[in-house]
């Protein structure tokens, strides 16, 4: 399969494969930063809300 798929793509079998873990690293990455991201912005929020309101001038 991995073999056809190279084919199709117009790759050896080993850049095929190079490419594939590449992409899937990168998505891994970005998906792990997005939680990171939004688990700080949660922190930020929480921080926002427990601090007193301040009256507007």
């Amino acid at each position: 399969m991995i073999q056809r798929a190279a084919e199709i793509s117009g790759l050896d079998s080993r850049t095929f494969v190079i490419n594939a873990a590449y992409r899937a690293a990168a998505e891994t990455i970005a998906v792990r930063d997005r939680e990171i991201f939004q688990f700080e912005d949660q922190a930020s929020l929480f921080e926002l809300l427990e601090e007193p309101a301040q009256a507007a001038e």
